[in-house]
């Protein structure tokens, strides 16, 4: 189930699953938690951007970003 809260907040699910996912709130305190928790951290970072990019001390070169987003399309294909 946290998978499913976790993968709603990148695409939305079918209607059916998301009628699922509320009754099962309904039932598990835990998982309703976690989506409240959630969308309060989507909601605190959206509020204070300058605080989620540009302030790290180092970066990452461009030969380590190819290299991650081609390890990110490879894990999608499995």
């Amino acid at each position: 189930m946290t998978r499913l809260i976790s993968s709603e907040r990148e695409k939305p699910h079918p209607w059916l699953m998301r009628v699922r996912m509320r009754l099962h709130y309904g039932v598990c305190i835990w998982c309703k938690r976690y989506h409240d928790q959630l969308e309060l951290l989507g909601k605190i970072s959206k509020e204070f951007p300058e605080n989620s990019q540009g302030n790290a001390r180092t970066r990452l070169s461009d030969e380590a970003k190819i290299r991650m987003k081609k390890a990110l399309l490879d894990a999608r294909k499995q």
